[in-house]
C-alpha cells in the first residue's frame, strides 16, 4: 500500500493505476516527470533525471477532507459488520461494532469522535444509494 505525498491518501485502495489517484493525476506529465517512493511508500512526482519536487499546486483545497471521506470508506470497509446486514447477527453484535468503530477512531488517531465517523459513514453511504438509484 502506498500513500499520497500530496494528500495523504492511502492508495491501492482505489487505484489500479497509480496515477489515477486526482492529486498524481493533475500534476505528472508523462516524459517530464518520474514517479517515485521514498522508504516509507510515500509517492512524490519529481522532474525527469532530478530529485526536484513537483509541487502541489494544482491539487484542490478540498483534498484533506476528500482524504478523510476515502480513508473513512476504505476504513469501514474492512469491516463488513459495521454495514453487512447480511452477515449473521453474531457478526453484528452491539459489542462488536462498537468495538469495530473503536478500530476505526484509532485508525484516525483519535481526531474525530466515534459519534461523528459514525455521522460521516451514514451520510456518505446514505449519499451513495440516492446516487445509484
Amino acid at each position: 500500500m502506498y500513500k499520497c505525498g500530496y494528500c495523504g491518501f492511502f492508495l491501492n485502495s482505489f487505484c489500479e493505476n497509480l496515477l489515477e489517484h486526482d492529486c498524481l493525476l493533475n500534476i505528472f506529465v508523462e516524459g517530464e516527470h518520474d514517479l517515485v517512493e521514498d522508504n516509507k511508500k510515500v509517492l512524490t512526482i519529481v522532474e525527469k533525471g532530478t530529485s526536484t519536487v513537483v509541487g502541489s499546486s494544482s491539487v484542490t483545497k478540498d483534498a484533506p477532507t476528500e482524504s478523510f471521506e476515502e480513508l473513512l470508506i476504505t476504513y469501514v470497509q474492512d469491516r463488513p459488520a459495521l454495514y453487512n446486514i447480511t452477515l449473521p447477527l453474531s457478526e453484528r453484535t452491539v459489542g462488536k461494532k462498537n468495538a469495530l468503530w473503536m478500530e476505526v477512531f484509532n485508525l484516525f488517531g483519535g481526531k474525530y469522535t466515534i459519534e461523528d465517523l459514525q455521522k460521516k459513514w451514514k451520510y456518505l453511504r446514505d449519499c451513495y444509494i440516492r446516487a445509484r438509484k
